[in-house]
C-alpha cells in the first residue's frame, strides 16, 4: 500500500475516436477498456492483454463485430478490442515503458496513424509490456461519447522527462497489376471485385526522450511493412 501512494501523477494519455452507430463495436471497446481500467502493475511486474480480456465469447461480453483478416475486414467475436490494445499501446510508450510483444495490423488503419497499431488475437497473438519503472504503475481507460483515452498514472519524473513518439514513410508500394480469375460460374460478362487493392507502406517508429524540454535520446523501435 504505500507503495502505491507513490502513484501521484498522469505520466501519459492517449486517445482515439471510433463511430459510435457501430454499437456491437462500441460495446466491445466498452467492455474491453472496462477491464483495463484501474489496474495496478508493480515495478518488473508484466501485463498480457490477452489475459487482461479473457475469452472473446458472447458468455464472456463480446459481440460479433468487424475484425480485420488478411487485410480484409470480416466479422468476428470482439471486433474493436484492437483499437484499446492500440490506444493503449501508445498511452505505455508515452510512458517510458518497455514493450516485450506487439504486432502491427496487416493493412492502415482509419483511427490509428500507420505504425502506432497493436493487434491482438487470442489464439496466436498478444500485447505484452512490463512496469520498467522502480515505482507502481496504474493504467486507466475511459470511453466518454466516442472517444477512447487510455492514460498511464505513476511518480512524476524528478528530472523532468517526457517522450514524443514519431513516424516516418520510408516507401509507399503501390498495388500490382489486377489479377483476372475467370469463374464460368457467374452469368456472361459479369464482374466481381473480390478483394479491392490497397497500397503497401513501410514505416518506422522513433521515441523521443525529453528532459526539461531538450532532446535526449532518439531510438527507433519499430519498422512496420
Amino acid at each position: 500500500y504505500d507503495k502505491i501512494k507513490e502513484i501521484d501523477s498522469k505520466l501519459s494519455s492517449f486517445s482515439t475516436r471510433f463511430n459510435e452507430k457501430e454499437r456491437n463495436r462500441t460495446d466491445n471497446i466498452k467492455l474491453a477498456a472496462k477491464k483495463l481500467d484501474n489496474i495496478i502493475l508493480m515495478p518488473g511486474e508484466s501485463f498480457s492483454m490477452n489475459k487482461t480480456l479473457g475469452p472473446r465469447t458472447p458468455e464472456n461480453g463480446f459481440k460479433t463485430a468487424p475484425i480485420m483478416l488478411k487485410s480484409e475486414l470480416v466479422l468476428g467475436i470482439g471486433g474493436g478490442i484492437c483499437q484499446v490494445s492500440s490506444t493503449l499501446y501508445n498511452a505505455v510508450l508515452l510512458a517510458g515503458l518497455d514493450v516485450i510483444e506487439r504486432t502491427h495490423h496487416s493493412a492502415p488503419l482509419s483511427y490509428i496513424s500507420a505504425g502506432r497499431d497493436a493487434t491482438v488475437n487470442e489464439d496466436s497473438i498478444d500485447f505484452r509490456f512490463v512496469n520498467s519503472l522502480d515505482y507502481p504503475i496504474c493504467i486507466q481507460a475511459d470511453v466518454k461519447g466516442n472517444v477512447l483515452t487510455v492514460s498511464v498514472l505513476g511518480r512524476k519524473p524528478k528530472d523532468g522527462r517526457t517522450y514524443k513518439l514519431k513516424t516516418q514513410t520510408l516507401a509507399v508500394y503501390p498495388p500490382g497489376e489486377d489479377e483476372i480469375i475467370i469463374d464460368n460460374t457467374l452469368p456472361f460478362g459479369e464482374k466481381v471485385v473480390e478483394r479491392k487493392p490497397i497500397r503497401g507502406l513501410r514505416v518506422v517508429l522513433y521515441r523521443e526522450t525529453y528532459i526539461n524540454g531538450k532532446l535526449h535520446k532518439r531510438e527507433k523501435l519499430t519498422e512496420d511493412y
